[in-house]
């Protein structure tokens, strides 16, 4: 009985074939990222690339531990590897998915935050190394924080003929669902009610700034900050 899922085994083999080229792809494109960030030696520039370079720490994680995810369900299903590795996998794949997550959406949050300063605040200094790198460990403890119940809930079951590795706040029904709808509600407000409103709170404000400048009888200079200004709203919306 293989349920609601029984590929077969072409459809198996395209699909492990497709999820090798994501992973090499991903991997070769974030590695060149690093490699082209770590070229630029402007220091306010540099401040930018770290968070950049934390998303892309944050990909190849969430590629990594999704591949491994996605290729076990295709070939096993809901089967599970059995014993004291198997239960450390099914706790940690989940949560190192979930932490990829919170960490490329924590780091778009203090990216934000970062832009709004350089650009609302172009008379003061930039965000300093030390107060990204801090920015960055505090992204990387909520992250932690957020995807740590899956450590606790995350199970493996074991019966005579299969493993499973299953989400299960507790073996009461009505505690189990209560705990899962408390659950989804908070991953809502960390995933989209936070970080949405910081973000669109910054750019709004980033917007404004731009607006409110004063003109300059220049046409060279009016020129040069147009254009300066659709990059910067390109970037806003991207």
């Amino acid at each position: 009985n293989c349920g609601l899922f029984c590929p077969s085994l072409y459809t198996k083999v395209s699909l492990t074939i497709a999820y090798v080229v994501l992973l090499i792809t991903a991997s070769i494109g974030n590695i060149l990222v690093f490699l082209l960030l770590r070229r630029c030696k402007s220091t306010a520039q540099m401040t930018f690339n770290y968070l950049i370079m934390n998303m892309a720490v944050g990909d190849i994680i969430g590629v990594f531990s999704s591949a491994i995810l996605a290729v076990s369900f295709t070939f096993v299903g809901h089967h599970w590897i059995s014993g004291l590795f198997g239960e450390v996998l099914c706790k940690m794949v989940p949560f190192v998915l979930t932490l990829s997550i919170y960490l490329s959406i924590w780091t778009l949050v203090v990216m934000s935050v970062d832009r709004y300063f350089s650009i609302s605040h172009s008379s003061k200094k930039p965000m300093s190394r030390k107060v990204v790198k801090r920015s960055i460990v505090s992204v990387w403890f909520i992250a932690a924080m957020a995807a740590s119940p899956y450590l606790y809930k995350m199970q493996l079951r074991e019966t005579s003929d299969k493993s499973e590795c299953r989400s299960l706040w507790s073996e009461d029904l009505e505690r189990h669902l209560f705990m899962s709808r408390g659950e989804e509600i908070v991953k809502f407000v960390l995933t989209y009610v936070i970080p949405l409103s910081v973000i669109g709170t910054m750019n709004i404000i980033i917007g404004r700034t731009l607006s409110s400048l004063k003109p300059i009888n220049d046409c060279k200079i009016q020129a040069k900050r147009a254009k300066r200004n659709r990059k910067i709203y390109k970037l806003l919306v991207s």
